[in-house]
């Protein structure tokens, strides 16, 4: 009995930087959310500051 090799091409990722990418963004997104968190504790701080 014969067998016929099957061979699969490799796999290759269209974006391989991709997870750097969604890394980056990620960080971006918890600086704006860290920064906004600590304008709201200022601004209940010191409601009357002009921002």
């Amino acid at each position: 009995m014969s067998s016929l090799p099957i061979h699969a091409e490799p796999m290759s990722v269209p974006l391989p930087g991709f997870g750097r990418v969604i890394a980056f963004v990620s960080t971006l997104l918890d600086v704006f959310n860290e920064a906004q968190a600590r304008a709201r504790i200022a601004h209940q701080q010191y409601p009357f500051a002009d921002w």
